[in-house]
């Protein structure tokens, strides 16, 4: 396996030691010093990308360039206290999409696990938490589950509103192999950790340590324990009842580090557990497919309703899985074998059973002696884009059914074939006569994400939706569906608030940039100063920061202003371009040539990597970008501009974007945000207050102002490609 270990020990604030591991080869320590608490982590993004040294993070990275294979992040923290550092995110933060976080708990004595027989055995257990919590997909997962693998060999018990008496009674006699735990919530402090169950009267507790207790006594140590639960791994600067769950069962747990919407949670379980059960993945690879489907439909709009998004300090930190181990080989062997004929080709989609089964009558059709008939209306997107498909555009526009009587268990799919391999999602669902839409929000089709994986240039792709009832195919269409490159951008209104994901700031040449900078800040400024973004809390600060990545751009590189690529974008339907070809900033570092959209995206990655919150500025045939000049000014302004009903009819991107231009103009004016003509780089002679000057005059310039796309405020939801 591509494996990495971290061994930290340590303490924030304080000194982290950390002890690296690779190939089997102990590598020199790195020492670090933490300043701030765990606190500030979810007060700050910057913080928590402080964690780890700057070496430590240049080496990872060239890990990561040096290795194609799938590489592991195992984090062990002695320290249990650590716990609720969010070590997960760390990927997305440093742009290393092909790892994965797994939190290593070292046992002292590895215990083999037992030989199953052919039966797999699960125990799903869950609790509606009323009348203190309102937590109705509960139920509806235990349902969904106990027919995830219905007529196969697996044996799925499962448990409502169970007494922890009548919880460890069924432990002992199905010793599951699969220990599926639903409780609506957990209360910790220290080692007292409790899981919080309850009927219909009094608020009951489960005490984790003594439960574990009687489940070791039992023997009893499964494969796997999923506890599907908020704040899992939030000890609260103690330990969490995740890393308790692995210590005392010496097992592979997984839970959530913080919040999670209840959905979101019931989704999970469906489909880690068809990856799991029905496709024979191991528990590593079904949890890869889980994060890298989440990372390509963020909606923390949809996560974080019914909980309060205001409260939330880190929204990017919401829905987090966790895995935790003490044997990584074992992680990555499958558990089960996959059961036969049900194995789809590569990139799977899900297979959900989410209706009642009724029991069916074999002679149903000679009873009513016709074949049912049914209408099926699918529309998918005429096109799809990368950049918009990784950020939440769905891929199907709809999907709706109108048979001509009911057909319990009527089953429907949709194929994905991109001529690279094919994803499918199946449901079988109960439907009634008369037209009914089919929910879209559930199909997902991971064969699309490898084609941006692998950065299939545009081609056209097929998608099929079919029905089919007791054996007969009912109905199926076939549409072609436009996919295009990854750096084809739309300059259309309904799609403009997508344009963070082309600023990348962990690319190759942002980084390049950085480095040469660094030297060029110190000139500027004074031989102490350093890329620290608002820390200061000073304005002038913030630009000279700003002005030392333009003096580098324009003096170091010398890069060239070159026109858009000849050949323009058009998407399916119409007659005049929709965008044009972005070159991506580790192009344009390359080539060292740029449009003004080239330059701006540019200088927007520049920006966020060092924390300066940017602004990408769309006007008539130009596109020039911005920044805030503080902090507070940009937290205060989306906080205001989020309760403002004015805005709710704006569409999506409403929440980081600017369409006012006397908005966007008194922000100025107040001194509050500063633009920057990213063409001045181009120029020999140009200068960082002469490029200023030029991008304040667009204000007052009576041409068509478009769109103001505030990179920092989108990243809840738009990640970089």
């Amino acid at each position: 396996m591509n494996v990495v270990v971290l061994k930290v020990n340590g303490a924030i604030p304080g000194t982290l030691t950390y002890e690296i591991t690779r190939d089997g080869k102990n590598l020199p320590g790195v020492v670090h010093q933490i300043p701030f608490t765990i606190k500030n982590l979810f007060e700050d993004e910057g913080h928590i990308r402080d964690l780890l040294p700057p070496s430590l993070v240049r080496d990872i990275r060239q890990w990561v360039l040096d290795q194609p294979a799938k590489g592991i992040l195992a984090v062990d923290a002695v320290n249990p206290e650590m716990d609720s550092i969010p070590w997960e995110y760390l990927p997305e933060l440093f742009q290393w999409p092909s790892v994965t976080v797994v939190r290593l708990l070292e046992q002292k004595e590895h215990v083999a696990k037992k030989k199953r027989n052919d039966k797999s055995r699960m125990l799903a257990a869950g609790w509606s938490g009323k009348p203190w919590y309102d937590l109705p997909a509960i139920q509806d997962e235990l349902n969904a589950l106990s027919q995830v693998a219905l007529g196969e060999d697996i044996n799925i018990r499962v448990l409502f509103e169970p007494s922890p008496a009548e919880l460890i009674q069924a432990c002992k006699a199905i010793q599951p192999v699969f220990l599926h735990l639903v409780p609506p919530g957990i209360e910790f402090q220290g080692e007292n950790l409790e899981l919080i169950i309850s009927g219909d009267k009094d608020l009951e507790k489960i005490q984790v340590p003594e439960f574990l207790s009687r489940l070791s006594a039992l023997d009893f140590s499964p494969d796997l324990v999923v506890l599907n639960s908020c704040h899992g791994s939030r000890g609260e600067s103690g330990i969490s009842v995740l890393r308790l769950i692995t210590r005392e069962l010496n097992t592979a747990v997984l839970g959530w580090y913080d919040q999670v919407y209840d959905k979101a949670a019931y989704d999970f379980s469906l489909f880690f557990y068809n990856r799991l059960l029905l496709e024979g993945e191991s528990v590593l690879d079904a949890f890869r497919s889980y994060k890298t489907l989440q990372s390509e439909r963020k909606n923390p709009e949809s996560m974080t309703r019914g909980i309060g998004f205001e409260r939330m300090a880190r929204p990017s930190l919401l829905g987090l899985p966790v895995l935790w181990a003490t044997d990584l080989e074992q992680l990555s062997q499958p558990i089960i074998d996959p059961v036969k004929g049900r194995k789809e080709a590569a990139g799977t989609g899900y297979h959900f059973e989410t209706a009642p089964l009724y029991e069916f009558n074999q002679n149903f059709l000679n009873e009513s002696q016709s074949i049912p008939k049914i209408e099926l209306d699918f529309e998918p997107q005429a096109w799809l884009n990368p950049a918009l498909l990784k950020n939440g555009r769905p891929v199907i526009v709809n999907l709706a059914v109108t048979p001509d009587r009911e057909l319990p268990n009527a089953g429907l799919s949709v194929t994905c074939d991109t001529g690279n391999g094919s994803s499918k999602v199946r449901l079988t669902m109960n439907l009634k006569r008369g037209r009914q839409p089919i929910p879209i929000e559930v199909f997902n089709f991971p064969i699309l994400y490898q084609l941006i994986q692998e950065n299939v240039s545009r081609r056209r792709i097929n998608f099929t939706a079919s029905c089919q009832y007791a054996g007969f195919l009912l109905a199926e269409t076939t549409r072609s569906v436009l996919w295009m490159e990854a750096t084809e951008w739309l300059d259309k209104p309904d799609t403009w608030h997508y344009i963070p994901a082309f600023v990348n700031p962990f690319c190759e040449g942002v980084m390049d940039v950085i480095d040469k900078a660094d030297a060029v800040l110190k000139n500027l400024a004074t031989p102490t100063s350093s890329f620290s973004g608002y820390q200061t809390g000073n304005t002038e600060d913030v630009a000279r920061q700003v002005e030392a990545l333009f003096n580098c751009l324009r003096t170091e590189f010398k890069i060239k202003y070159i026109a858009p690529p000849p050949v323009r974008v058009f998407v399916p339907g119409e007659a005049i371009p929709s965008g044009q070809r972005v070159r991506p900033p580790d192009e344009v570092i390359k080539r060292l040539r740029g449009t003004c959209h080239d330059l701006a995206i540019l200088l927007a990655s520049c920006m966020e990597h060092i924390g300066i919150f940017s602004i990408v500025v769309l006007i008539q045939g130009h596109t020039y970008v911005g920044f805030w000049n503080n902090k507070q000014d940009h937290t205060t302004f989306w906080e205001e501009a989020r309760r403002n009903i004015r805005r709710l009819t704006k569409g999506p991107g409403k929440n980081w974007t600017i369409t006012d231009k006397e908005e966007l103009r008194q922000l100025f004016i107040q001194g509050k945000i500063t633009f920057l003509e990213g063409t001045s780089i181009t120029n020999p002679v140009g200068t960082f207050p002469k490029a200023v000057q030029l991008a304040s005059q667009y204000l007052g310039i009576e041409r068509q102002f478009d769109v103001a796309v505030d990179v920092q405020a989108s990243r809840y939801e738009i990640q970089p490609l």
